[in-house]
């Protein structure tokens, strides 16, 4: 059984020659990197979640290595985060637009007065420590999404550039190993979150970009917003409702040319090529399968 049970993952990959696209499951905490690729992207990626109970990991190593599952007790013991997300890869071009990371749904939101401003005050939060985030609620015809080029799915974005972790490797040295901890000097990362998305320069299509994300705020295995000093714990459902999320990275063409420098406007989907695209959705369905066995 996973680790995860309430959990199902997955990766959208494109085939670069047809341009057909395949979603392959896979496993939080796998041993392995998962591979993916796009049009614009092509590289590695893994998710890292806070296990519910120690206990569940294997101790010993050969058992591990049987269940492909990984210990990442480096990537949490002694901090607060209950995700942390990776990804590596090289540009297959260079990126035409702004780059943003973050997290969209596929499905209309249906928010009341009350959840609505529960999630502006969320977002007022958030903004504390992304003072570029970009946000919608969602507009367009959900219903014939393939036929609507106006489409802007429900998200929360921010600049690329301001992860918590974006090391650069040149050709010729190695690159971070993916499922360790991704080093950066804080030199480094107030040097690029100072500028704005326009002025960040460093995408090409020969370095190897490593990238990690990692939050305290979103606990995946129970669907639930924790530990935010504004509000108590809420279930996810209350805003995405039966929706998957997906975890995405971006390039954004405006040509609206609204707030170009932060990539002010809609993210309309006919506006945005994926770099990558993992989802998560979310289960009980083996809670029912228990009882029914037990």
């Amino acid at each position: 059984m996973s680790l995860f049970p309430t959990l199902s993952l997955s990766v959208i990959s494109e085939n670069n020659m047809t341009g057909e696209s395949t979603v392959k499951p896979f496993e939080p905490n796998a041993l392995h990197p998962i591979p993916f690729e796009t049009a614009l992207f092509k590289g590695h990626l893994m998710l890292l979640v806070r296990p519910t109970d120690d206990s569940s990991i294997p101790a010993d190593e050969n058992e591990r290595n049987e269940k492909c599952v990984g210990n990442f007790d480096h990537i949490f013991v002694g901090k607060k985060r209950m995700i942390e997300f990776q990804i590596q890869g090289v540009f297959r071009r260079s990126p035409a637009g702004l780059l943003f990371m973050g997290i969209e749904i596929t499905e209309q939101m249906s928010l009341g007065l009350v959840t609505k401003g529960l999630c502006r005050m969320l977002l007022n939060f958030m903004q504390q420590f992304s003072k570029n985030l970009h946000y919608s609620f969602g507009e367009g015809d959900f219903i014939n999404s393939n036929k609507n080029d106006q489409l802007e799915y429900p998200h929360i974005s921010f600049p690329l550039k301001d992860l918590d972790r974006l090391v650069v490797t040149k050709q010729g040295e190695t690159p971070p190993k993916l499922g360790s901890v991704i080093e950066e000097t804080e030199e480094s990362i107030a040097k690029r979150k100072l500028m704005k998305a326009d002025q960040y320069n460093e995408w090409n299509t020969t370095d190897v970009y490593t990238l990690s994300f990692n939050t305290h705020y979103v606990d995946l295995p129970s669907w639930r917003i924790v530990n935010v000093p504004i509000m108590k714990d809420m279930n996810l459902r209350t805003f995405w409702g039966n929706s998957l999320v997906r975890l995405v990275g971006y390039e954004f063409i405006d040509n609206t040319k609204v707030e170009k420098s932060n990539g002010g406007g809609k993210h309309e989907q006919r506006c945005l090529n994926y770099l990558f695209c993992a989802q998560v959705s979310y289960t009980l369905l083996y809670i029912v399968n228990f009882l029914l066995h037990t």
